[in-house]
């Protein structure tokens, strides 16, 4: 979702339910292009110096932003995370999207980058995150 997109394969060899999936990508990509294209790179966790990575885009205007956050491998007894965003507008509040769960909360800007993001903050989301390499996707949208 951060950078390039495409595929690497013949279109003529998927199924017909795979060729849905990549219509679905295809569009879902559309959605963030400007913001992906246009918009400041973050590296908030480095995949190099940690388990998790952290990326995230904000868009010049500061009024959107896109965070990716990826695990590699599952820890036990994993508590739950907390991620620091940044290049956020301090005075704006964000409504706060998680892919495939829908809107979660508004939250401020100055809140998401002295207290953070929460990751997998109910009981039900926690369980979610079972297993390695999850990962969670979230758009943010300035009100």
């Amino acid at each position: 979702m951060f950078g390039t997109f495409g595929y690497e394969m013949d279109p003529k060899d998927l199924s017909e339910e795979e060729k849905e999936k990549v219509k679905e990508q295809i569009e879902e990509f559309k959605n963030y292009r400007e913001l992906i294209a246009e918009g400041d790179f973050y590296r908030i966790k480095s995949p190099f110096e940690s388990n998790d990575t952290v990326w995230m885009m904000v868009s010049k205007d500061k009024k959107e932003a896109l965070v990716g956050y990826y695990r590699k491998s599952v820890e036990v007894n994993e508590g739950f995370k907390r991620v620091r965003l940044t290049g956020l507008n301090e005075n704006l509040d964000y409504t706060v999207n998680k892919k495939n769960k829908g809107t979660l909360n508004k939250v401020g800007g100055d809140e998401l980058m002295n207290v953070g993001l929460f990751i997998g903050e109910a009981n039900t989301e926690h369980r979610d995150m079972q297993g390695d390499y999850y990962t969670e996707l979230y758009y943010l949208k300035a009100e």
